[in-house]
């Protein structure tokens, strides 16, 4: 006859409780697998499911000639969501594993016919799970469950705790937290659910993968330790049935006393993390870090007895994490040491940290710059391209640049040159972003200052070079019939053609004074009327014009007289060029509050009010018909002029009438 179907109550004292797996346990009809009825189950499965399902520790078991399997809440998260819960329960265990098989089926006839236990750490054994095969690490101990002969093994027990972040933790550190929090998480649940338990149960807690050991009374005396935990002091050490003060002498000021205490008199417990921890260790203190917890072991209702401990030692992750965190301040504090905008960001391109002159450059947060909050900075026609180099260089995984405009705290945009460089793991993976920002707008006005004069000295040159070079040509095809008339003419086309290359050639030597525009100013103390006659003398030698000298001559400046002779001679060679017709030409020199006024004044057809405020600008020429355009010149001299004066700290301008004259002058400070 077919067996009765047999489903098991809440009441049935070994699968009480248990949570989820308790109630699958409960509710599966157990008559249709090879176990049979559960009341027919031998006591040594029937305790060791009890411990199972009351654990917060993940454990699992495979049970009788089928390996047929059970699990607790605590080990259920480990099956993913791909389908092998809940059918996992009551299956035959070379059904549920084919993946991973051929590597435990060996551990567990080495545990059944053997009867010796195994130990495995951090060991890879990938898993189907959640839809896909999945990398899965484990430290886990395989041991004999004996029937109730004592001498058969009826199933094997595991007891295991997936390390697959620790070990994800070691290859990138940057995980470490998440992987601290999962193993505190693990801990308070295992803890909650630890209770007293009878010597088998002790047996499963020697072999466990974390340091377990329990304290007994208010002196805390050492009653049990796994071997994990005497690892951890030293095997050689005799520390049970001793306090442990006694046992382990070192921990004396250090808070571990005082925190068992407080467990055992609150009945509250204690979970700490990262704790650094001082162990003599073959004579020689050595510093540890734990995660650890204190539970308060009750009998009697809520009567503490004394305190439970579990502990992991994760000194290895948390020193690996220390060298990370001081590698990283190292380099945040040479990152603000240097005078360019410096950052890094992640390996999609989000900014993670940016150094002290980005934010006194930008006037930004780092709320506001996080991410891609720079991009409000970048000039709104570079932010395209610029966009298009960043995503080729971040996918190129080389060292790259570009250039782009960024805007600073006052509002203006000024050229940077970016540069980026991977920063590599040990693997040779990239892990982030270093970048650069360096100030070149100085570089790109220079630059572009050089582009224009050249473009215009080119231009410029090229009609009065023409000119010259048809009437030298002239000259040479009717050398042997040319009339004086004809000749004077063709001499004087060709000195005036001569004359405006001279003039240009000097602007071209002033190019070199653009470029110098910053050299420090040599001052000197010399006196007005000694420069004035200096730097005219070759005006008077030619006698062509008369210069007036007029006001205090007989003052004294500070400055770089130089500087200031350049200023003078092109006053007065302007106008000679601009005013031809005015013969004389006046210098005034007044002394006013406090400084000194220098004005050169001529009687030429004067300038157009409109082009007066343009005059100082760098290439501008007035291009009037009434000017003797035989030496016109790039437009230079005046805004080298303001440039001298300025720096100087004086003032330069001009007065015009037309048909009066003009009137251009400078101050100096006394």
């Amino acid at each position: 006859m077919p067996e009765k179907s047999f489903k098991i109550t809440s009441d049935f004292p070994y699968f009480k409780g248990g949570g989820e797996m308790g109630q699958l346990i409960r509710t599966y009809d157990w008559s249709n697998n090879s176990l049979g009825n559960p009341e027919s189950w031998s006591q040594s499965l029937l305790i060791a499911i009890k411990i199972l399902l009351n654990s917060r520790f993940p454990m699992f078991i495979w049970w009788g000639s089928d390996l047929i399997q059970f699990y607790n809440d605590a080990y259920r998260c480990s099956l993913g969501t791909d389908g092998k819960h809940p059918k996992a329960l009551r299956q035959r265990g070379v059904e549920c594993w084919p993946e991973i098989w051929p590597v435990v089926k060996p551990l567990i006839d080495q545990v059944i016919n053997e009867g010796e236990s195994t130990w495995s750490e951090d060991l890879l054994l990938p898993i189907y799970r959640n839809g896909k095969l999945e990398d899965v690490y484990w430290t886990f101990s395989y041991s004999k469950i004996e029937d109730e002969t004592g001498i058969t093994c009826g199933g094997v027990l595991v007891i295991c705790n997936e390390t697959t972040e620790k070990i994800q933790a070691r290859q990138q550190l940057i995980a470490s937290y998440k992987k601290q929090n999962a193993l505190n998480k693990e801990l308070r649940d295992s803890v909650q659910q630890i209770k007293d338990s009878d010597s088998r149960f002790r047996d499963i807690v020697q072999q466990a993968p974390v340091a377990i050991g329990t304290l007994k009374g208010r002196t805390h005396i050492f009653e049990s330790a796994n071997d994990k935990m005497l690892a951890l002091w030293g095997h050689s050490r005799e520390v049970l049935n001793k306090p442990l003060l006694v046992g382990l002498p070192e921990i004396k000021g250090q808070p571990f006393i005082k925190l068992l205490d407080e467990v055992y008199d609150s009945g509250s417990a204690f979970y700490g993390n990262e704790v650094l921890t001082v162990l003599n260790v073959n004579g020689t203190l050595k510093d540890f870090y734990f995660n650890f917890v204190y539970h308060p072991i009750k009998e009697n209702g809520d009567q503490v007895t004394g305190v439970m401990m579990i502990a992991i030692d994760v000194t290895e992750m948390v020193l690996a994490k220390h060298k990370v965190e001081e590698s990283e301040a190292r380099m945040r504090t040479f990152l603000n040491a240097i005078p360019q905008i410096a950052w890094t960001n992640s390996i999609s391109g989000e900014a993670e940290f940016y150094n002290k002159s980005w934010y006194d450059y930008t006037g930004l947060d780092f709320d506001q710059s996080r991410a891609w909050g720079w991009k409000i900075i970048v000039h709104p026609d570079d932010l395209n391209k610029m966009l298009q180099s960043y995503h080729a260089i971040l996918q190129s995984n080389q060292v790259g640049e570009f250039e782009l405009r960024l805007k600073n705290i006052d509002g203006e945009y000024r050229w940077h040159l970016t540069r980026l460089k991977p920063i590599n793991s040990s693997q040779e993976n990239v892990q982030s972003w270093i970048g650069t920002a360096t100030d070149i707008q100085d570089l790109k006005m220079a630059q572009q200052r050089k582009d224009d004069f050249i473009s215009i000295a080119s231009h410029e040159l090229k009609t009065p070079v023409t000119s010259l070079k048809a009437s030298l040509q002239l000259l040479d095809r009717m050398k042997g019939n040319l009339s004086e008339k004809m000749a004077l003419r063709l001499i004087d086309h060709a000195n005036k053609s001569m004359d405006k290359v001279s003039t240009l050639i000097d602007d071209l030597l002033n190019m070199g004074r653009i470029n110098n525009i910053e050299a420090p100013l040599n001052k000197t103390r010399f006196n007005i009327s000694e420069l004035l006659n200096s730097c005219c003398h070759h005006v008077r030698v030619e006698g062509k014009y008369e210069l007036i000298f007029k006001g205090d001559l007989e003052l004294e400046v500070e400055a770089d007289e130089h500087r200031i002779d350049q200023v003078l001679v092109n006053f007065v060679n302007n106008a000679i060029k601009y005013a031809s017709n005015s013969i004389k030409i006046f210098i005034t020199v007044e002394k006013l509050d406090k400084s000194v006024k220098v004005s050169v004044q001529d009687n030429g057809p004067g300038i157009p009010a409109e082009k007066l405020p343009h005059l100082f600008n760098r290439y501008y020429q007035v291009n009037e018909s009434a000017v003797n355009t035989a030496g016109t010149g790039l437009g230079l001299g005046l805004y080298i002029c303001a440039d001298i004066i300025k720096r100087h700290g004086g003032q330069i301008g001009v007065d015009s009438e037309i048909g009066i004259g003009s009137t251009f002058w400078f101050t100096l400070p006394l």
